[in-house]
């Protein structure tokens, strides 16, 4: 498990003095780091950016740049340093004093105040050393790289080995000091950007996670797809020759090598025939259709071969500041944002829906619940009804049927009807009906009153009480 070390990442001047003093802070280091600047940080003597627990069994790397000024001095130049004292190099990393070389020591024991190490110079002066052919030239910028493992160093340039010395054991240090220039002699003109430090199976894990910190961040020395690197439409350079037939190694040479321009990039086309051009840069990037992206994975110069390009990519001569240089985001970004913040809407809106169907749910569950007794009661509230309406009382008599009249009876009420219609009728009575003694009929009173005699008075009785009310009837008076 890796401790957790202090970092402060401290940026200074710009690379190539165009850009300005950045500082940048981080209270811990990236998951799989053990150190991590970001920088860039220009060496200066006795410049301690960070403390870090060292390892045993490491992977070191930072990108390099030297100044344009620099030169030759006679004197041993720091680049970079872990450790609290002189001799603890854990590991120490200088410029040579009498050539353009590095030099790369690792201490294997505490041995204060003496040295004890194993080194790697490519000074082949410094006899005893292991010795390989680097050359390191004024405003040229390298990817470095060291590697110790099982005591044994492995010294990489730009993904190329340039050295492997050993050693009996391999020192480690609790809150070592790191430096970019040591306290104890002069500071290399150098610029270094991106230094990590992790154990080496957690290697790309901390480079990936460091880059992701900085997502617009393009790293010196490394290539990324076109698809995945900004838009920067600058003057081209190239050498005729090695346009069509170098390798990207010998075309990205070619670029940090010439020293009549000032060269941030380098483009790598495969597609139509092989073409590669130094990419010139600019105060402004900001003309025209340049336009930022975040950095994709980026590939080492050293691993970039044309038989495998299926695109072009876009290579960086010196640490690119994307989101500094460049103020528009290329239109794929911007979709792309656009959609991830519409997913996010849509995602935040289907939490809150879910959110309210769970609570609304079961209440409304209940409801169906509580709905569905209701029914049932008032089912059988009705169902009891209707059972008590079908069935007879107990108290209610037996119905029967009339009682028929009697025939006797019917004629009675017949007669009398028969009476009455003849009593109420405006026609004479048929003469078939029998009149009294004493009384005369309709038609004998009626010729008697057109004789002008009047009518003769029935007598006494039922008679003659009906005739007068007949009379009074016809009269139009209503009876007494």
């Amino acid at each position: 498990m890796l401790r957790a070390a202090s970092v402060v990442a401290l940026a200074a001047a710009s690379l190539a003095g165009k850009h300005d003093a950045v500082r940048r802070r981080l209270s811990e280091p990236p998951d799989g780091c053990a150190l991590y600047v970001a920088g860039p940080v220009v060496a200066s003597q006795g410049n301690q950016v960070a403390t870090v627990d060292s390892l045993q069994n490491y992977e070191l790397t930072f990108t390099m740049e030297l100044a344009s000024d620099w030169s030759i001095t006679g004197e041993w130049q720091s680049v970079l340093h872990i450790g609290d004292s002189n001799q603890d190099r854990l590991p120490g990393i200088w410029l040579t004093p009498d050539g353009s070389d590095l030099y790369v020591a690792q201490s294997y024991d505490d041995c204060y105040p003496s040295f004890c190490a194993y080194r790697f110079t490519s000074d082949v002066g410094f006899t005893g050393y292991y010795e390989s052919d680097v050359t390191l030239a004024a405003g040229g910028t390298y990817e470095i790289k060291v590697v110790v493992q099982n005591n044994q160093m492995a010294v990489y340039v730009d993904g190329v080995s340039v050295g492997t010395p050993s050693g009996s054991a391999t020192y480690a240090a609790t809150d070592a000091a790191v430096y970019v220039g040591d306290p104890w002699h002069d500071a290399a003109k150098v610029t270094l950007s991106d230094i990590t430090l992790s154990e080496i199976a957690l290697a790309d894990v901390c480079r990936e996670n460091a880059a992701a910190m900085f997502p617009y961040t393009f790293q010196t020395g490394r290539c990324y797809p076109q698809s995945e690197a900004p838009v920067i439409n600058t003057a081209g350079l190239m050498s005729s020759t090695l346009r069509r037939t170098g390798t990207p190694q010998e075309c990205y040479d070619y670029c940090t090598g010439n020293s009549g321009f000032n060269i941030m990039g380098l483009d790598l086309r495969p597609t139509g025939g092989q073409d590669c051009q130094c990419k010139v840069a600019e105060d402004d990037y900001n003309d025209g259709a340049d336009c930022k992206k975040p950095a994709g994975t980026g590939v080492s110069i050293g691993d970039m071969d044309w038989s495998w390009m299926t695109e072009d990519y876009v290579c960086f001569t010196e640490t690119f500041d994307a989101d500094a240089e460049l103020s528009k985001l290329c239109d794929d970004v911007v979709s792309d944002a656009a959609s991830s913040s519409s997913s996010n809407d849509k995602d935040s809106d289907n939490e809150g829906h879910l959110l309210m169907i769970l609570i609304i749910l079961p209440t409304l569950l209940l409801a169906v619940i509580a709905w569905a007794i209701l029914v049932m009661i008032k089912r059988r509230k009705l169902a009891s009804i209707c059972d008590r309406l079908r069935r007879p009382s107990a108290a209610a008599p037996p119905a029967h049927e009339p009682t028929p009249l009697s025939p006797s009876a019917l004629a009675s009420i017949e007669a009398s009807n028969l009476k009455m219609m003849g009593m109420m009728s405006e026609e004479p009575v048929a003469e078939a009906i029998t009149v009294p003694q004493g009384h005369i009929t309709g038609a004998e009173a009626a010729a008697t009153m057109a004789a002008g005699e009047p009518p003769p008075q029935p007598s006494e009785g039922l008679g003659a009480r009906t005739l007068q009310r007949l009379a009074s009837w016809r009269a139009g008076e209503e009876p007494p």
